[in-house]
């Protein structure tokens, strides 16, 4: 059996891209991995390419699927991979080349559950590195593991504040197998985000020993095809529905009144999130009186309106940029109007 299995769902993701992705994977200088390309019904030519790369290389193992989502893709992976760990990568990133040398020097080492690592993210001409931990190699006791639970949800909340909220996606992480499926952990299906941070949540919560490596092995890729910028016209139940899920694991672990201040910031969050890829966008042809009040039914509903009532401004402001700053007056003294101009500004302003 090999000692690393690499799950990659495959889906809608430009061919040179994808080609990047596997060959910095075939090409690891460690060998003793397996790869699994999960086709998740793609109706390009990425299944293709998977194929091509199969016939090349015994290490890579297909799977067609019917469209079932991003979830059902690494579900599937993990019922399959046949190695002592796991991790996931995109296809639209990469990782660097000694990454699983690296990663195997720590993992035959040490006894533990869940190895964590840095990434870097690529921008169409930048790189930011984006470390999850403020040491360069650290065994997570609890309390520890909490800081990240609260990272994940909001980071400037956390007593390490990375530049991208970024702890709670699926990759930069290396699960022991055993573990996963002992504790029969599995992406939700029924979720369309925050799928993700719900995995890694319970992860920290259930691991019992887990590290922390400060190597950026991993390359995020950011650009203007990311789900994040794309028009969701259910972005209320989408939203709605992982807010739900992680108020559930906040409640069912009995967390602390930290975790609910980063839960409420993070749900003010995702009113901007919404207002961009739903009310706010192009896309959107309602007029714009109806798009404010909208906002305004979306802001009285839960969870949104306890979390407007329950932050405290002074609070908000000490862990806040200036546009979420000036986004909570608005939305606390309900002016609806201006925090929809507020987006909008916001919005025009990135495109330079």
């Amino acid at each position: 059996m090999p000692l690393i299995s690499i799950i990659v769902p495959v889906y809608k993701v430009k061919e040179i891209y994808l080609r990047q992705c596997i060959e910095s994977l075939v090409n690891q200088t460690f060998k003793d991995i397996e790869i699994i390309l999960i086709d998740d019904g793609t109706p390009d030519n990425g299944g293709v390419v998977c194929d091509e790369y199969a016939l090349h290389d015994n290490r890579v193992k297909v799977l067609h699927q019917e469209n079932q989502g991003v979830s059902s893709a690494r579900n599937k992976g993990i019922d399959v991979a046949t190695g002592d760990w796991i991790t996931f990568v995109d296809a639209d990133d990469w990782i660097e080349l000694d990454a699983c040398e690296k990663l195997k020097n720590i993992i035959l080492q040490e006894d533990l559950d869940l190895l964590l690592f840095a990434l870097k993210v690529n921008f169409t001409k930048k790189e930011v590195e984006n470390p999850f931990w403020d040491e360069e190699f650290a065994y997570l006791d609890k309390k520890d593991r909490e800081e990240l639970q609260i990272q994940l949800l909001y980071k400037t909340v956390s007593k390490f504040s990375p530049p991208y909220s970024m702890v709670g996606v699926a990759v930069c992480k290396l699960y022991r197998t055993q573990f996963l499926k002992e504790k029969n952990f599995k992406f939700n299906t029924e979720l369309e985000l925050s799928e993700d941070g719900l995995f890694a949540f319970w992860a920290l919560e259930e691991a019992q020993k887990v590290i922390y490596v400060n190597e950026f092995l991993y390359h995020y890729r950011k650009h203007s095809e990311s789900a994040t910028y794309r028009y969701r016209k259910n972005a209320e139940t989408d939203y709605g529905n992982g807010m739900v899920e992680l108020e559930k694991c906040l409640k069912v672990t009995h967390k602390n009144q930290r975790f609910y201040t980063a839960y409420y910031y993070r749900t003010l969050l995702n009113i901007s999130a919404i207002c961009n890829q739903l009310h706010c966008h192009k896309l959107n042809d309602k007029p714009i009186l109806k798009k404010v009040n909208d906002i305004k039914k979306l802001c009285n509903s839960e969870p949104y309106i306890s979390a407007i009532k329950n932050t405290s401004i002074k609070h908000y402001f000490a862990k806040s940029g200036t546009f979420q700053k000036v986004g909570f007056i608005f939305l606390k003294f309900r002016l609806y109007l201006l925090y929809y101009s507020l987006i909008l500004l916001r919005k025009g302003l990135k495109k330079y």
